[in-house]
């Protein structure tokens, strides 16, 4: 009798520990959260600090990182890394990549607070993983609703007063609560304020959170319910994460965010993939440009390097893409070689001027003007080239492409020197056809499609996108600027040749209408041909 006694004390004593144990809200793991497959999250990061995790990111791009800016305090920059494929602290994987960190760049408004906890890493050299891996931004994240279903990712403490991470990256559902039930008494009582910067979420039990070393991670949420899962905030610092009446907080990836970051990295547009990696940008299947040619081109570059090209028009303006067009751009002229540019080579573009009609959708009506700081010097090695494109460009007609690139689409070395290609163009109703883009854009009459000779003479890449096309008039026997480069999809398809909007007259008229007030009353095309070179 007293034996079973004493095994009924033992049991009743294991289940309240067990009880307790379970309702402690000291814990700061993602607490129930299953391990997700090995290496299927490539864009996950784990930012250490003196060789211990501190806080988690994403890899956006292959030189930027986004995580939350509490993490600037953890992160000491001499001596911090990113790791990159990483599944387990505890093993080292043969594909995992660790990386320095160059720069930090915390959100301008970021004062330490839950507000605007939103920061950039960039990194001292590219991840050498393909762009599909990235984690892509969305163009626009709507506000998610409550109720909403979402997940967290990431490596979490096992407690608070626990400075260990569990050997592998885990994945927990979490639901969003609206910001004002947020603020109430329940849960925060508005210590902090939840702004509209900011999004609750928590599971049902709430066990599943986000804490203080997992500060960085992305917050997932699906649009709907078969559709994938997209990112829509970062967790933010708290040290009371896990506490009965506290939820997680998650700095939402507003549209002034999303600018922020596209300032800062110079991304174009986040819906497209081959936009987002600037360095992407070769004349696939093209040879160095010859010395002397191409002195109107420009190299329209972001804080990566060269991001687009363009043409030099007139002293003090380029026309390119509308694609291009992004804050803080530097323009350099005058050079054959990126890796010989002087300071009188760079120019800073104060004002742009998009096509009133431009639809970045479907790629109609895309020219931008950029006008330059102060007027180039013209010589030798700097010219303008002024746009006299034929009213029609027969098909079969020889053209040629200009810019700096990649040797590969899946290569992210930039070479020196500026590249040339030949390439042809294709008939209008071929190019709309199933063999090419299928109407996918739709390519109008104010456009044109070329293409390489052979596989190996391909076509513009991403990163070309601005640059010139450069084909030879039949009346006039002479080279002219008929289009600028718009549209690529697959920089190595035959499939899929370039786009180009086609210089016509009707656009030629909008250049000078924009430019016409910044020149004297010496009529445009006087004044430009003193320059042309051809």
């Amino acid at each position: 009798m007293d034996k079973m006694i004493s095994q009924l004390q033992t049991a009743l004593v294991v289940l309240v520990t067990t009880v307790l144990a379970n309702q402690s809200y000291d814990c700061s793991e993602i607490t129930g959260g299953r391990k997700v497959k090995p290496y299927s999250r490539p864009y996950m990061v784990s930012i250490e600090s003196n060789n211990k995790h501190v806080c988690g990111g994403s890899l956006i791009q292959a030189k930027w990182v986004l995580t939350a800016a509490s993490c600037l305090q953890l992160i000491k920059k001499k001596k911090s890394s990113v790791i990159l494929r990483m599944h387990s602290h505890k093993k080292e994987g043969r594909t995992e990549q660790k990386i320095l960190i160059k720069n930090l760049f915390p959100h301008p408004k970021f004062k330490n607070t839950l507000d605007n906890d939103i920061m950039l890493l960039e990194l001292q050299e590219a991840a050498s993983i393909k762009s599909k891996e990235f984690l892509h931004l969305p163009t626009s994240v709507k506000d998610p609703k409550s109720g909403a279903k979402c997940s967290i990712i990431g490596w979490q403490q096992t407690s608070s007063k626990d400075k260990s991470h569990p050997d592998s990256l885990k994945k927990a559902e979490a639901t969003v609560i609206d910001r004002k039930v947020c603020n109430g008494k329940k849960y925060y009582n508005g210590n902090p304020v939840i702004t509209d910067n900011m999004i609750c979420a928590r599971d049902k039990n709430s066990k599943k959170d986000s804490c203080l070393v997992d500060a960085g991670n992305p917050l997932m949420c699906k649009k709907r319910a078969l559709s994938k899962e997209g990112i829509v905030g970062i967790s933010t610092a708290r040290k009371d994460c896990r506490s009965a009446n506290r939820t997680g907080i998650y700095v939402w990836l507003t549209e002034k965010y999303l600018s922020w970051i596209k300032e800062k990295i110079g991304v174009v547009n986040f819906s497209k993939p081959e936009e987002q990696i600037c360095t992407c940008v070769k004349i696939v299947g093209g040879h160095d440009a010859k010395r002397g040619t191409g002195t109107y081109m420009a190299s329209i570059q972001n804080a990566n390097g060269h991001m687009c090209g363009g043409v030099l028009i007139d002293k003090q303006w380029v026309l390119t893409s509308a694609n291009c067009v992004a804050n803080g751009l530097t323009v350099v002229i005058g050079t054959r070689s990126l890796k010989d540019v002087k300071e009188d080579n760079k120019f800073k573009s104060i004002e742009t001027k998009i096509h009133e009609k431009y639809n970045k959708k479907k790629e109609w009506n895309n020219l931008a003007l950029l006008k330059l700081d102060k007027a180039v010097k013209l010589n030798k090695f700097a010219k303008t080239l002024w746009p006299r494109s034929p009213k029609d460009v027969k098909p079969g007609t020889n053209c040629k492409v200009l810019g700096w690139g990649q040797t590969a689409e899946d290569d992210t070395d930039l070479p020196d020197i500026l590249q040339e290609t030949t390439v042809i163009i294709i008939d209008q109703k071929t190019c709309n056809s199933r063999k090419y883009y299928n109407k996918s854009p739709v390519v109008n009459d104010d456009m044109l499609c070329a293409a390489g000779k052979s596989e190996n003479q391909a076509k513009m890449c991403n990163g070309d996108v601005g640059g010139p096309l450069i084909c030879k008039s039949q009346f006039l026997k002479v080279e002219s600027l008929t289009g600028i480069a718009i549209f690529e999809k697959g920089c190595e398809r035959k499939d899929k040749p370039g786009i180009y909007t086609h210089l016509s007259k009707k656009y030629i008229n909008w250049i000078k209408k924009k430019i016409k007030s910044k020149t004297n009353n010496t009529s445009i095309e006087q004044k430009l041909s003193e320059t042309t070179d051809y």
